[in-house]
Protein backbone atom coordinates (compact mmCIF):
# COMPACT_ATOMS: atom_id res chain seq x y z
CA UNK A 1 0.00 0.00 0.00
CA UNK A 2 2.57 2.41 1.06
CA UNK A 3 4.23 1.93 -2.60
CA UNK A 4 1.42 2.29 -4.35
CA UNK A 5 0.58 6.00 -2.32
CA UNK A 6 4.46 6.60 -2.71
CA UNK A 7 3.94 5.72 -6.91
CA UNK A 8 0.15 7.66 -6.73
CA UNK A 9 1.83 10.66 -5.14
CA UNK A 10 4.43 11.35 -8.11
CA UNK A 11 1.50 10.36 -10.45
CA UNK A 12 -0.73 13.39 -9.00
CA UNK A 13 2.61 15.57 -8.13
CA UNK A 14 3.55 15.07 -12.35
CA UNK A 15 0.73 15.03 -13.69
CA UNK A 16 -0.79 18.69 -11.07
CA UNK A 17 2.75 20.25 -12.42
CA UNK A 18 1.81 19.70 -16.29
CA UNK A 19 -1.45 21.09 -15.89
CA UNK A 20 -0.37 23.95 -14.04
CA UNK A 21 1.68 24.88 -16.64
CA UNK A 22 -1.01 24.44 -19.42
CA UNK A 23 -3.29 26.21 -17.26
CA UNK A 24 -0.61 28.94 -16.85
CA UNK A 25 0.29 28.89 -21.02
CA UNK A 26 -3.24 29.36 -21.69
CA UNK A 27 -3.77 32.17 -19.50
CA UNK A 28 -7.27 30.35 -18.49
CA UNK A 29 -7.21 30.69 -14.94
CA UNK A 30 -4.31 33.05 -12.98
CA UNK A 31 -1.38 30.57 -11.42
CA UNK A 32 -2.12 30.37 -7.49
CA UNK A 33 -1.37 33.14 -5.39
CA UNK A 34 0.90 33.25 -2.60
CA UNK A 35 -1.65 32.59 -0.50
CA UNK A 36 -2.66 29.58 -1.69
CA UNK A 37 0.50 28.00 -2.17
CA UNK A 38 1.16 28.69 1.62
CA UNK A 39 -1.82 27.44 2.12
CA UNK A 40 -1.04 24.38 0.33
CA UNK A 41 1.86 23.70 1.71
CA UNK A 42 0.73 24.69 5.74
CA UNK A 43 -1.51 21.40 4.46
CA UNK A 44 1.06 19.26 3.58
CA UNK A 45 3.15 20.35 6.72
CA UNK A 46 0.13 19.69 9.00
CA UNK A 47 -1.34 16.61 7.29
CA UNK A 48 1.23 14.83 5.84
CA UNK A 49 1.56 13.61 1.96
CA UNK A 50 -0.23 10.78 2.36
CA UNK A 51 -3.37 12.14 4.41
CA UNK A 52 -3.66 14.66 1.37
CA UNK A 53 -3.46 12.50 -1.60
CA UNK A 54 -6.07 10.28 0.39
CA UNK A 55 -8.10 14.14 1.20
CA UNK A 56 -8.09 14.63 -3.10
CA UNK A 57 -9.11 11.56 -4.01
CA UNK A 58 -11.95 11.76 -1.48
CA UNK A 59 -12.92 14.78 -3.34
CA UNK A 60 -12.13 13.53 -6.33
CA UNK A 61 -14.36 10.52 -6.34
CA UNK A 62 -16.99 12.93 -4.65
CA UNK A 63 -16.80 15.43 -8.02
CA UNK A 64 -16.78 12.11 -10.33
CA UNK A 65 -19.77 10.97 -8.96
CA UNK A 66 -21.96 14.34 -9.02
CA UNK A 67 -20.49 14.28 -12.60
CA UNK A 68 -22.37 10.98 -13.47
CA UNK A 69 -25.33 11.73 -11.42
CA UNK A 70 -25.86 15.00 -13.29
CA UNK A 71 -24.98 13.85 -16.62
CA UNK A 72 -27.44 10.87 -16.26
CA UNK A 73 -30.00 12.77 -15.06
CA UNK A 74 -30.53 11.76 -11.29
CA UNK A 75 -32.97 13.97 -9.45
CA UNK A 76 -31.93 14.71 -5.52
CA UNK A 77 -35.30 13.27 -4.10
CA UNK A 78 -37.71 14.96 -2.04
CA UNK A 79 -35.77 15.11 1.48
CA UNK A 80 -32.45 15.97 -0.56
CA UNK A 81 -34.22 18.64 -2.30
CA UNK A 82 -35.69 19.99 0.92
CA UNK A 83 -32.54 19.81 2.65
CA UNK A 84 -30.86 21.73 0.13
CA UNK A 85 -33.56 24.33 -1.25
CA UNK A 86 -31.11 27.42 0.81
CA UNK A 87 -27.95 26.63 -0.62
CA UNK A 88 -28.91 25.98 -3.79
CA UNK A 89 -31.20 29.42 -3.47
CA UNK A 90 -28.21 31.10 -2.34
CA UNK A 91 -25.84 29.75 -4.63
CA UNK A 92 -28.50 30.07 -7.85
CA UNK A 93 -28.16 26.31 -8.38
CA UNK A 94 -30.53 25.02 -10.36
CA UNK A 95 -31.81 22.58 -13.14
CA UNK A 96 -32.36 24.33 -16.18
CA UNK A 97 -35.74 25.01 -17.91
CA UNK A 98 -36.53 21.78 -19.55
CA UNK A 99 -34.06 19.85 -18.52
CA UNK A 100 -34.99 16.25 -19.81
CA UNK A 101 -33.60 14.58 -16.74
Amino acid sequence: IARRRRRFTRRWARRSRLASERTSASRATPPPSAALAAARATLGRALGSDAVVDALGVASNFERMVRIADASGVELGESLTEFSADIREDLKVERPAGWAG
